[in-house]
């Protein structure tokens, strides 16, 4: 009884170092979306405490219109779940396994899954930094979440205010970079503080996809999405609740 006292002790200290709103992140008491299996945060990852343990867990989104930005809540969710978890710590740095449930759509992720596979990659934090990568490709990593393509977030805030609007922002359409933060976002159920959005869309300009990632220091990845040039739609995956 006592080790259990200390692990919530932990736990407590470690998430109030974290969320330096001193604000409690509040709890979906009905899930909006249904799967086979549904799993919820209890422990999600957080790029100020990386640990191993943590687990994210996260909802597709089907969205459409992307060009448009007067039609922002042209989207829906689909009953696919992502599961990215750290499993281990080493020189390289946390070790992330990233799964699809039993039931998920397989056949959406083709470029990055097999059937009844598991793939893992790195995350690790330098000079402010969040790089997710594998050591042992130097471009790519087989992950759904960051889509394919070793990178860095940068987990400064950004300066410019922007709002987040259905699967979409405040920001124009523009095949190009563009950055800034919501200093309020409710998703699911759950309100977040002060979110990054790293928009890439700078591949656009070649038809190629582009991407968005919303996320911050303190809650991790809550948003990343991918669309096509050609269709104009594209997936995301929005992460789950806490319960």
């Amino acid at each position: 009884m006592n080790n259990c006292f200390f692990i919530i002790f932990v736990a407590f200290i470690i998430f109030s170092a974290c969320n330096k709103s001193g604000t409690d992140i509040p709890v979906i008491e009905q899930p909006p979306v249904t799967a086979d299996t549904i799993y919820y945060n209890e422990n999600p990852i957080m790029y100020c405490g990386m640990a191993v343990g943590q687990k994210s867990v996260y909802v597709l989104l089907e969205g459409r219109h992307y060009y448009d930005t007067s039609v922002v809540d042209d989207f829906d969710y689909l009953p696919d779940t992502l599961v990215v978890e750290i499993i281990g710590e080493d020189e390289h740095g946390f070790l992330v396994k990233e799964y699809l449930t039993e039931g998920s759509d397989i056949s959406l992720f083709q470029s990055y899954f097999v059937p009844d596979s598991s793939y893992q990659y790195y995350l690790k934090i330098e000079d402010g930094f969040l790089h997710f990568f594998d050591f042992e490709d130097e471009f790519y990593i087989k992950s759904s979440l960051f889509w394919g393509w070793e990178d860095s977030l940068d987990l400064n805030l950004f300066a410019q205010e922007v709002d987040i609007v259905g699967w979409k922002t405040t920001f124009p359409y523009c095949e190009c970079e563009q950055m800034g933060y919501d200093p309020s976002f409710d998703l699911l159920g759950i309100t977040y503080d002060d979110l990054n959005i790293s928009i890439r869309n700078t591949d656009m300009q070649m038809d190629l996809p582009g991407t968005t990632f919303m996320y911050s220091n303190n809650y991790g990845m809550i948003r990343s999405s991918h669309y096509s040039w050609w269709t104009q739609s594209g997936y995301g995956w929005d992460l789950l609740g806490v319960q």
